[in-house]
């Protein structure tokens, strides 16, 4: 082991970042690029219950690295997952005190122990067994509320570049 002078710091990891991303969702990218343009009119996140046992309106991120984000788009393309290359960057500190939490991955079988005001970050994981449950890659986050007012203080767009490859990171 070398020095603790020459260690990096615990938050310079290139896995963690500063920063969660809700992504728009769309069966195109031209539907997920209308919704990005309705949030930047609007100045708002809507929440919604899809996806979240027990019908809590939250809204929900994803605390992937900016470096990871081009890999995440290329993923979806080719799985055909339900993230396109449009969102909205936060800061993860500025949502943390708005309320966000990251969610708890845990059996179905463990919600009911939750308590009632921690049951709407209850993510199912069941990663043995005949059918395994993993969503743990996503990283989520989640806000219990109807729609999130956003602050061009504490949020940036991200929008797909021109040859739709990539991604690249738009500040206000």
């Amino acid at each position: 082991m070398g020095s603790a002078a020459a260690a990096k710091p615990f938050r310079d990891r290139p896995d963690l970042t500063d920063y969660v991303v809700h992504f728009t969702r769309g069966n195109t990218r031209d539907e997920a690029f209308n919704v990005l343009s309705q949030i930047v009119a609007g100045r708002k996140l809507l929440g919604s219950a899809t996806m979240i046992r027990g019908g809590y309106q939250c809204v929900c991120f994803t605390e992937a690295p900016l470096m990871q984000l081009c890999e995440i788009f290329w993923w979806s393309k080719q799985e055909h997952l339900r993230f396109q290359p449009f969102g909205v960057l936060v800061e993860k500190g500025w949502l943390f005190t708005a309320g966000g939490r990251p969610v708890i991955y845990q059996s179905e079988a463990e919600y009911g122990a939750l308590p009632d005001e921690l049951r709407y970050r209850h993510v199912r994981y069941e990663p043995a067994g005949s059918t395994v449950v993993d969503f743990t890659w996503e990283r989520e986050w989640r806000i219990r509320m109807n729609e999130l007012v956003l602050d061009p203080a504490h949020c940036d767009l991200v929008v797909l570049s021109g040859n739709y490859d990539g991604a690249m990171i738009c500040t206000h």
